[in-house]
């Protein structure tokens, strides 16, 4: 059993390692959903993300799966949806026992098992596994999943920040060319000075009246 876990966690280490290789969301789910399947053998992987304007879950990483990118799914449907809605794991060895089980790509499948996606407390997606075997999945399973799903979000977490810096850098740049913009189509001469008296910007205006280029000035 310590042999056993001491692999477990080096693979998931591994894995962990994958997921922050990018910094794109959707190219995150893929890679994830491609390395759980290859690493821990199982059938079919899907990581869906939860779009909070729809009430959706879109399914952006998949493996195995070539029929459905992008494929929707309301969060009321399904045993990934259960996990989506209630923020629990869902075990289905036999998904023809499950009520409020359907499929649309996968009627081979036997054994679900469904993990949740959680930032801040909040769920954000599922990971899902299925299998062509009845009773394909233990603890082990969700266990390894859980441990997964956790590093998952926190990559997820680090690209949302990251997604958010870009977004604020491009505004302020948006809002820098604009005022440099304004600047230097006034009539008037205007100069900006640093606290120890260097010229640090200045506009057409101003080179027209002092008689030299910007180049000059500058400093």
């Amino acid at each position: 059993r310590v042999r056993e876990r001491t692999a477990e966690l080096t693979l998931l280490g591994d894995l962990s390692k994958r997921f922050t290789s990018t910094l794109d969301l959707d190219e995150l789910a893929g890679v994830a959903a491609e390395s759980i399947r290859a690493a821990l053998g199982y059938y079919k992987v899907s990581i869906a993300y939860l779009d909070e304007a729809s009430g959706e879950l879109v399914w952006n990483g998949l493996s195995n799966y070539p029929e459905a990118p992008g494929f929707r799914q309301k969060v009321e449907k399904g045993l990934i949806g259960r996990a989506a809605k209630t923020g629990q794991v869902v075990l289905a060895n036999d998904v023809s026992a499950e009520p409020d089980y359907f499929t649309v790509y996968s009627p081979e499948t036997r054994s679900e098992l469904c993990v949740p996606l959680k930032l801040d407390g909040e769920v954000v997606g599922v990971i899902n596994v299925e299998s062509q075997r009845l009773g394909a999945f233990d603890e082990n399973d969700v266990r390894a999943l859980e441990t997964l799903a956790e590093q998952l979000a926190a990559t997820m977490k680090i690209v949302r920040l990251f997604e958010l810096a870009k977004e604020s850098e491009a505004a302020l740049r948006h809002s820098e060319d604009k005022y440099r913009h304004i600047i230097d189509a006034a009539a008037d001469a205007i100069v900006s000075i640093d606290g120890q008296g260097s010229i640090v910007e200045l506009n057409r205006a101003a080179e027209e009246m002092f008689g030299y280029a910007k180049s000059e000035l500058m400093g």
